[in-house]
């Protein structure tokens, strides 16, 4: 813990680093450089109540909010150290103290003790939850202590530098997961229904996926296309394809003539195309014809990173 700490400080004081003004000449002499603790910051509120005690994140404009399983809002970024009313003024109006780099004690919905250590997610402003991949999979901090299935205490790193590297709103860039389970049903009707594995991001961030992960657990029968050219795609919410998941011949080897349960894995090699901002991922069959037949669940695991479209319009 005391490492992760150190290292959540280093991080800290290499961003502060970063944002000092262009153009400013090297150093000739000794400099006085202010510095203070990381664990207390001010954030600008947004048009919002935000309660002593809470869970806060930044939305996408970059404005504190009580936290909450909204999609586009950033990582947790701390607890917020006083109640802030701003809901009769405007964005910024108002700033709030906020506590971070430390373990807090909140409400948890189904956390087992095999969950020490690992990501937490958001549910509300004062419950986290193991990432399950029902949610928007807002990333809360990380379990330290299990008190009970519905208690637990969750450290929060300085300023909600949580889950991998990244720049700009805290969340933003970090690799996150989600899990969704197409039925049978599903499946056979997947061409004409495509089916949304990662939700949207939110105004001005878009969705990249990095890999896919398919498992299908087969049942009774394999799946069958009449028509041959199985191929399964990932593809922007009513618009334009990312990617072919693997080849033709991994498709049918994962749904047909099987017999057994079946697995794919591909790393996302998403040549040509723009990120869409504000888009769901789906998952489509662009092949020739409907699966018929077949019985078994497909789980599908897609990983992704939320970035600012800012550079690309």
């Amino acid at each position: 813990m005391r490492g992760l700490i150190k290292a959540a400080t280093w991080v800290s004081v290499a961003l502060a680093y970063a944002m000092l003004p262009f153009g400013m000449t090297v150093l000739s002499a000794a400099r006085n450089t202010q510095s203070r603790e990381a664990k207390e910051k001010r954030y600008a509120v947004a048009v919002a109540k935000v309660y002593k005690g809470s869970l806060v994140c930044l939305n996408t404009a970059g404005y504190l909010v009580p936290a909450a399983d909204t999609a586009g809002y950033s990582g947790v970024v701390g607890v917020a150290d006083e109640t802030v009313d701003n809901t009769a003024g405007s964005a910024g109006d108002l700033w709030c103290r906020v506590i971070s780099g430390r373990a807090f004690r909140f409400a948890a919905t189904s956390i087992t003790v095999a969950m020490h250590g690992a990501l937490m997610i958001v549910v509300d402003d004062q419950t986290f939850d193991d990432p399950p991949g029902a949610h928007n999979d807002i990333p809360a901090g990380y379990l330290v202590e299990r008190i009970s299935a519905s208690e637990g205490w969750l450290f929060i790193p300085h300023g909600g530098m949580i889950g991998g590297v990244g720049g700009g709103t805290a969340g933003v860039g970090a690799v996150r997961y989600h899990d969704t389970q197409i039925t049978s049903a599903q499946l056979k009707a997947l061409a004409a229904t495509n089916i949304e594995v990662v939700p949207s991001s939110g105004a001005g961030l878009a969705v990249v996926p990095v890999g896919i992960h398919l498992y299908l657990d087969w049942l009774t029968a394999d799946y069958v296309q009449v028509n041959a050219t199985d191929q399964l795609a990932l593809k922007y919410n009513a618009s334009t394809e990312i990617m072919e998941i693997g080849a033709e011949a991994q498709c049918t080897a994962l749904l047909e003539a099987v017999g057994v349960d079946s697995a794919l894995y591909d790393p996302c090699d998403a040549t040509g195309y723009v990120p869409e901002a504000n888009k769901a991922i789906d998952l489509d069959n662009n092949g020739a014809a409907e699966y018929t037949t077949g019985a078994g669940t497909l789980s599908v695991r897609v990983y992704y990173v939320v970035v600012p479209m800012a550079a690309f319009t």
